[in-house]
């Protein structure tokens, strides 16, 4: 079993998530690739390269910034576009136009499973914890605790009688999430 993505801590990662938080963002394009968008990501001396699609922001390459040196991420990453690009033409009748090939780091239906998976879990373990925080608020006052969704909302109010008697009343307002919510082609989120 691998790591959910959203907990694995490096730099990298962290940095691509900030930046591609904000829908008006600027981002820098690699212009070494020419086959594929693929916009910069830099921290430390980290480098990555994110591919946007419909929303979705996939880091699909990371290296290190080895500046002058044939290991310098950006050097790499179009020394291999340029391989993978006389490889595709080798094997192929419609030679590709363009300088590079980068398709093999694209997401694959796999990722995109995986993606609408942990997004399940992440929203399971957030609705887990939200009810958790709620009743811990209403057992206090005894008043209706409420927190916000993307498309509903949840409230709670517990009522206990001396310890003998206890109600708990779930409000729910809102719609239950729409089947594209964990796309991955419709979700803006890493």
């Amino acid at each position: 079993m691998t790591d959910p993505l959203d907990e694995i801590e490096h730099p990298i990662l962290a940095k691509t998530a900030e930046q591609f938080a904000a829908d008006d963002a600027k981002h820098e394009r690699i212009r070494a690739v020419d086959d594929q968008v693929l916009f910069k990501v830099k921290v430390q001396r980290w480098r990555g390269a994110v591919w946007v699609d419909a929303d979705l922001p996939w880091l699909v390459a990371a290296g290190r910034r080895e500046d002058g040196s044939t290991d310098d991420f950006y050097a790499a990453l179009e020394a291999d576009g340029k391989t993978a690009r006389t490889r595709y033409n080798a094997g192929n009748a419609d030679a590709l136009k363009s300088a590079t090939y980068t398709a093999h780091l694209l997401p694959a239906r796999e990722d995109h499973v995986r993606y609408r998976a942990e997004a399940g879990v992440r929203f399971v373990r957030r609705l887990r914890t939200t009810v958790l925080t709620l009743s811990r608020s209403t057992l206090r006052d005894g008043q209706e605790h409420t927190v916000d969704f993307d498309t509903f909302t949840v409230g709670l109010q517990v009522r206990a009688d001396d310890g003998h008697e206890t109600y708990l009343a779930v409000r729910i307002t809102g719609s239950v999430p729409p089947p594209h919510h964990f796309d991955p082609a419709q979700r803006p989120r890493l």
